[in-house]
């Protein structure tokens, strides 16, 4: 190009098709040297970028002008190609949030030609493969790939200039616990001037889904109350909820993974109920085609680490029906002794805030309760039978299974020690007749005392008289007492004590005693002499509280009597075996 002598700026106003605009631009100058000197090549070439590029020339004819110096002043523009960029946004269908771990492919929906007519890619063969979508779900193909052509739909030529520009994005695979989305994503690359053209796509996914009924064992209504909880195999917590009148939806769980379902806590008189082990399978067609459906199967065995194919079993309706059965408490009032049922008892049950849950009276079977909220307990007998000594408070815990939980209370008879003792030895005294009464006059015991104590079981608490009738021989009635049984199964002893009658002063009896047995003596008459009567022996008897001695005279009088008799007899008869002497015989003769 020829140009009059000056200065000039030179720039790019539009790039070549399917390349970028440049910003380089240059100042040139042309300078007069003289008039033989017809076209001279530039004497100034500066690069307006900023840098110090300047260069100058001597001038110099173009015709005298060597390669390198019209190298040196050829001025050069350099354009990037515009490239395409897909980028992907994976997102949840129903909550719109960015999801992470989606990965997509890149196919061609046309054949794609170079400039020199070569087949690249053939239609619908794979160009590329994103990486995983980040916590923000987004993802691009890191890829330079032919925009449209300049001639596309114009020509029937082969090469860059008539490529579509158009190509087709698959999701491979989807964020776990989501369904591929199987539909395809069109995008379409013109030309446009721009660096990079972007096209952003927004692939939105449907969770797995799948649902939890919690059910009462007896009735198989939904339960609501129940804590629960799905754990993967690592025993992580997935997620937690509070179970209600309707089946609980669980989405986003992953696809051939096991999980298990556990109850935290059962509902208020419930139940704790087994673990359930569970995975998610894809649903297919006749043809094997995915769905967006799954199928639920739980684990028959409870051995989750060792299992065969045959130990899982499809569930209806993809729905895990776990049951609680209601809890059961029998709690039983007891007789110590005998171990039978004790009626008659009255009860209340407290819980741990001291709430009354029930009240009751005992009767000749266990007091029955269901429903009874897992927790601690407290069993209080208010009043005991009559009898029986109230028992200690007992607590107790109900566990949440479904087992029939027993507790037993047990009450000891009332016991009752009643001695008669001598006030001075504190020895049991027999002989005295005594009787118990309440406090309404009626009698409740008679009995002789004896050489031990008088024992009375299962006397009812209350207030009592203990009255001695008669006292043994030579002792005083002694008073009343009055006394309180307690309800307690310790022996409680009631002691009366007697005192002896006032004793009187024996009076001495003057009557000479014998001290030895008279000797039969020889009869020295034809008849024999009446013998003489022996003394009196004195007898010492005590006074038992009876001022007139004429009983005992009385008594004195008859023994001397007999004793004189006797003596007399004895006289007698020894008289007659006494034997003869020759003066006897002589004085017969």
């Amino acid at each position: 190009m020829t140009l009059p002598l000056g200065s000039y700026h030179i720039e790019e106003t539009k790039p070549p098709y399917g390349y970028i605009g440049t910003t380089e631009s240059y100042d040139v100058t042309f300078a007069w040297d003289n008039e033989l000197n017809d076209v001279v090549m530039a004497t100034s070439i500066a690069k307006v970028d900023g840098a110090a590029s300047s260069q100058s020339f001597e001038v110099v004819r173009s015709k005298d002008a060597n390669a390198d110096f019209i190298e040196q002043q050829t001025l050069k523009f350099y354009n990037d190609r515009e490239k395409a960029k897909v980028g992907v946004y994976k997102v949840d269908r129903e909550t719109g949030k960015y999801l992470a771990g989606a990965v997509f492919n890149l196919y061609t929906a046309d054949d794609i030609y170079s400039v020199d007519g070569k087949l690249l890619f053939a239609a619908g063969e794979l160009v590329a493969t994103s990486p995983e979508t980040g916590a923000d779900g987004y993802t691009y193909f890191d890829c330079d790939i032919p925009i449209r052509g300049e001639y596309y739909g114009s020509s029937i030529r082969k090469d860059a200039t008539t490529n579509s520009g158009n190509y087709i994005v698959k999701e491979l695979r989807a964020p776990l616990g989501y369904y591929v989305n199987e539909e395809p994503m069109e995008v379409t690359f013109t030309y446009d001037g721009q660096a990079i053209m972007v096209l952003d796509n927004t692939c939105s996914n449907k969770p797995t889904e799948m649902w939890v009924s919690k059910r009462d064992l007896t009735n198989d209504e939904e339960l609501p109350g129940a804590t629960l909880a799905i754990k993967d195999m690592d025993g992580n917590i997935v997620t937690t909820w509070v179970s209600t009148d309707e089946p609980h939806r669980v989405t986003g769980l992953h696809f051939g993974e096991s999980y298990t379902l556990t109850e935290i806590r059962a509902a208020d008189g419930y139940a704790l109920a087994d673990n359930i082990t569970f995975r998610l399978i894809q649903k297919t067609d006749e043809g094997g085609n995915p769905l967006e459906e799954c199928e639920v199967y739980y684990l028959t065995t409870k051995n989750i680490l060792f299992w065969k194919w045959d130990d899982w079993r499809l569930l209806d309706d993809a729905t895990v029906i776990m049951r609680d059965d209601i809890t059961k408490v029998q709690i039983s009032k007891k007789d110590l002794t005998t171990k039978e049922e004790l009626p008659g008892a009255e009860l209340t049950l407290t819980d741990e805030k001291g709430n009354e849950i029930d009240r009751w009276v005992s009767t000749d079977a266990p007091h029955y309760m269901e429903r009874l909220p897992a927790g601690k307990y407290t069993l209080t007998e208010v009043t005991a039978p009559d009898g029986y000594a109230i028992a200690e408070r007992m607590e107790f815990e109900v566990l949440p299974n479904g087992e029939v939980q027993t507790f037993e209370m047990f009450d000891d008879t009332i016991k009752v020690k009643i001695s008669k003792v001598d006030i001075t030895t504190n020895e049991e005294l027999p002989g005295a007749e005594l009787v118990i009464k309440d406090k309404d006059g009626t009698e409740i015991d008679r009995w002789i005392s004896t050489n031990g104590p008088h024992y009375v079981e299962k006397m009812p608490a209350g207030d009592y008289t203990l009255t001695e009738i008669t006292a043994p021989n030579g002792y005083k009635v002694a008073e009343s007492i009055d006394f309180t049984v307690l309800p307690t199964g310790e022996i409680q002893t009631v002691v009366m004590k007697d005192a002896r009658e006032d004793t009187p002063t024996p009076t001495p009896d003057n009557t000479p005693t014998p001290n030895h047995t008279p000797q039969p003596t020889p009869n020295t008459t034809p008849a024999p002499a009446a013998p003489t009567a022996p003394p009196t022996p004195l007898l010492t008897i005590p006074k038992t509280g009876d001022n007139s001695p004429l009983g005992l005279l009385l008594a004195i009088a008859g023994i001397s009597l007999v004793g004189l008799a006797i003596l007399i007899y004895k006289s007698a008869r020894s008289k007659e075996l006494a034997p003869r002497t020759d003066e006897d015989n002589d004085t017969e003769e």
